[in-house]
């Protein structure tokens, strides 16, 4: 059966949940798959010429050490990761393509890697918040040469595209790029020799990926989208000018940030050698909380207080808003409180939290999808998947326990088993137990 684009998919795109029937022609040149049908795909020609960026961009060597170093940052990312993984997601398909994946998922890791599916999965959000990409290979079977059986995590650092001579990234006729590279430090063999296209040029520390053995996740795109940016760049100068004003502060503070006693001695009448000053000095140097000193009257001990520290907490709150601002998170995510903010603002805050990280799960999944999961269903010969995420909670319970309440009392909530489920699954409850009534006795007879 043959159905127009807009029949094929109302069809088939409406809902997770249906059936994929039919086929979707749009010319006759090559075909593909998707959700797990065979779908005809007109070729395209661009007329558009990508290019290499030339922007200067902060090293990744760098972002990966303002994490590591600036404890709001640090914070931050951690809590973010964690906001999004506690909300948990659903495996959405036919019963045996779920039970694969359910499969696939679990023996990740298991084949000579170490890293397992929730890990490397948290992890994915991780380097796209520090590095603005993550990069995931795909492997194959030793045996079955295209049969997709692993999945690893490859270090955001040593990747980049694969480029000519001059140093441009090498795309192909419809300006995607035709393969990736991974670099290692000197001293380190390169993994498995891979022959490179015509017009890339390798060097001996270098490896080449073809593009379908990578997975290559972006967080925010600009200009022709082949350097993401993260969270941690766009407030990069801010948190190394906060670092060296910490670093100021604490070397100054060592130096001049305790109370210091003051010897006077000599007046009018006394003119004291430098012998009779460290006497003086020397009586009262060894002090403890105990000790009793006498003095003459032409000596006087005072006490120097430090100046001036204050001043310096305007500016550290500056870089922190610096920081927050640039991250696009609350500073109550970062800074693990809520400062001076009223209750209607933290609400505002939450909306917004809420609003970033559903934007950051949804380029990742569809990322996701695309790059990992259909590869893996079609080397496989399984219909893909999709993954449906649970709901974020960044509110109290109280709070949300509260409105229920309310739309409850005022009928808009009736309750029955699915309504029940979702709640139990929201608030991390156990599923409810049906409660076996006791058959009654009969009764004696008389």
């Amino acid at each position: 059966m043959v159905l127009g684009v807009k029949e094929w998919a109302v069809k088939n795109l409406s809902s997770p949940n249906q059936d994929y029937s039919g086929e979707l022609v749009l010319s006759e040149p090559f075909s593909s798959t998707l959700a797990g049908k065979k779908v005809v795909v007109d070729p395209s020609s661009p007329i558009g010429q990508k290019i290499t960026p030339e922007m200067s961009r902060v090293a990744k060597a760098s972002l990966e050490l303002a994490y590591v170093s600036d404890p709001n940052v640090f914070n931050a990312i951690n809590k973010t990761v964690q906001l999004i993984m506690s909300a948990g997601y659903n495996l959405v398909g036919d019963n045996k393509s779920v039970e694969f994946f359910t499969n696939f998922f679990d023996t990740i890791g298991e084949r000579g890697g170490e890293l397992e599916w929730s890990e490397l999965f948290s992890q994915i959000f991780k380097h796209q918040m520090v590095f603005g990409d993550a990069w995931v290979e795909l492997i194959p079977s030793v045996r079955v040469k295209n049969r997709i059986v692993d999945l690893d995590l490859l270090d955001p650092k040593r990747m980049d595209y694969a480029k000519d001579s001059w140093q441009h990234i090498t795309l192909d006729s419809k300006g995607n790029p035709i393969g990736y590279v991974q670099t290692v430090p000197y001293g380190y063999e390169p993994g498995e020799k891979t022959t490179a296209p015509k017009g890339v040029a390798l060097e001996g520390d270098q490896s080449f990926f073809p593009p379908e053995k990578v997975a290559h996740f972006k967080l925010y795109t600009i200009g022709d989208g082949f350097y993401p940016v993260g969270l941690i760049e766009p407030s990069y100068d801010s948190v190394r000018r906060k670092a060296h004003l910490e670093s100021a502060h604490a070397n100054s503070f060592k130096k001049n940030g305790f109370p210091r006693l003051l010897v006077s001695a000599g007046d009018e009448t006394h003119h004291v050698t430098e012998a009779q000053l460290r006497k003086a000095i020397s009586n009262i140097k060894d002090l403890d909380n105990l000790g009793v000193i006498g003095v003459q009257d032409w000596v006087k001990v005072t006490m120097l207080e430090p100046k001036g520290f204050e001043a310096l907490l305007p500016h550290l709150n500056y870089y922190i808003e610096q920081i927050t601002t640039g991250m696009g998170l609350p500073r109550a995510l970062m800074t693990g409180s809520g400062g001076e903010a009223n209750r209607r603002t933290l609400e505002r805050q939450e909306a917004l939290t809420k609003m970033t990280l559903k934007d950051i799960i949804a380029r990742t999944i569809k990322t996701l999808e695309k790059q990992v999961i259909i590869p893996v269903a079609e080397s496989n010969d399984i219909n893909p998947i999709k993954i449906v995420w649970g709901e974020i909670l960044t509110e109290v319970l109280d709070d949300r326990a509260r409105r229920l309440g309310i739309y409850a009392k005022n009928n808009l909530l009736t309750p029955d088993q699915v309504l029940e489920a979702q709640l139990r699954r929201d608030e991390g409850l156990p599923e409810a137990v049906p409660i076996e009534k006791p058959t009654e006795q009969p009764k004696d007879e008389k």
